[in-house]
Order: C-alpha cells, then sequence, then structure tokens
C-alpha cells in the first residue's frame, strides 16, 4: 500500500492468513521471513530515496547538476541527436537588492516551476547552478527543439510576482522573465554545447533589456 504523507512516500506491506491455517511453529518461521522480506523492501525504498534526494535540487525540486552529468555520460555513449535550452533568470540581483533574498528565492522558484509545467515527456530541467537552469531535450530534432523553445519564451510573457520589502513591508507586482539559448548536438562537442548554448542566451538578454529599456542588471 502506497500513501503521501507531508509531501513523503510511505509504503504499509499487510500479510492477512486464514485463521488457524498455521501451527505455532510454522507462523513463527513464516513471520520471521516476512520480516526479513519486509526490511529488505524498506532497505530498498529508503535506497531510491536517497538516489532521488542526491539528484535533486531541495529548492526548486529539479533535477540538479550532479544529476545532469549522470546523464550527459550516458548520452555520450548514444548516437541520437538532443537539444540543450541554457536559461538564464532575468533581473535576480535586482530582486535581491531591491526586495531581499527570500523574494529572489521566490523568482527562481516561480521559473523553475513555469518551465517545468511546459516541458513534455522527452524534455527534462535541471538547475545548474544559481539562476541557470539547463533544459535537456532527448531523441528530438531542431525543429521539435525550436518549438519547446517558442513555447517557453511564450510562457514568460506577462508573468509577474509579488514581492515584499524584507525592511518597510511595501509591496509590488514584479516581472518574471528569462532568456533562453538553444544548442543541438551535432553543432559542436558535448564540452562546447553549454558554452555556446550560453552564448546564444546572453544574445537574448541583451536584448531583453534594450527592449525593456533597461540598464543590463541580472
Amino acid at each position: 500500500d502506497l500513501h503521501n504523507q507531508d509531501g513523503q512516500e510511505h509504503y504499509n506491506l499487510l500479510l492477512a492468513l486464514p485463521k488457524d491455517t498455521l501451527e505455532h511453529y510454522e507462523l513463527g518461521i513464516f513471520l520471521l521471513f516476512f520480516e526479513q522480506l519486509s526490511g529488505n523492501i524498506r532497505t530498498r525504498f529508503m535506497s531510491q530515496e536517497l538516489d532521488r534526494l542526491s539528484s535533486t535540487d531541495a529548492m526548486t525540486r529539479l533535477f540538479n547538476r550532479s544529476a545532469y552529468k549522470k546523464t550527459m555520460k550516458v548520452l555520450e555513449q548514444s548516437d541520437k541527436h538532443y537539444g540543450l535550452i541554457f536559461g538564464d533568470v532575468n533581473g535576480l540581483k535586482y530582486i535581491n537588492d531591491l526586495y531581499g533574498h527570500t523574494d529572489g528565492d521566490l523568482l527562481i522558484r516561480t521559473c523553475s516551476n513555469l518551465i517545468s509545467e511546459q516541458l513534455p515527456i522527452n524534455a527534462t530541467a535541471y538547475r545548474y547552478g544559481g539562476d541557470e537552469i539547463v533544459i535537456l531535450v532527448e531523441n528530438t530534432t531542431l525543429e521539435a527543439t525550436k518549438e519547446i523553445l517558442k513555447a517557453l519564451e511564450s510562457t514568460f510573457e506577462n508573468q509577474e510576482i509579488l514581492c515584499t520589502d524584507e525592511k518597510t513591508g511595501e509591496t509590488a507586482m514584479e516581472a518574471v522573465a528569462m532568456s533562453f539559448g538553444m544548442i543541438m548536438s551535432f553543432e559542436g562537442t558535448q564540452e562546447e554545447l553549454l558554452d555556446l548554448a550560453d552564448l546564444k542566451m546572453r544574445e537574448k538578454k541583451d536584448l531583453y533589456y534594450k527592449k525593456k529599456d533597461k540598464e543590463r542588471y541580472r
């Protein structure tokens, strides 16, 4: 039996036996076996939970940088094409400086949630660091990856969060925005791909601030 409590999965293993069907010593042997089986199952689930925690970013619930590197090692052995979309949050330093890091974290979580809700089944988001999110699209084409990028950019149009000044308590709505750069696996070596996607992302970021007529402020 599996149920969710306080955001955690709990497993119950139930044993049902007809009354008076086993002798006393037989029941003892059976219960000993059942106890060992339960212990093995608990160990397995604990191992799976530890593996999940080690691969997950605590704040955003996205996969972390370590999980990304593991996946890329697997892809090194594959000849299938994949796409990388490198995303960076716009205005994080501005939010941190003006309102405090609580709202800065809220901005990162909001961006992460918007990305997670938008991605198709063959795409996975990783929090690569700070305000950087890498999206890995497996078994894809250039055209399909462009469509994912287009959908992501559309998702961030006119998004806002409510920010509260930690010192004064004053509130204001602030933009939730990200800049993205896309690259395909056949456009460079695995070592080059993130740098190439990062360059494209920075071009988009410059355009974002130019369009908003704002000073370049991460």
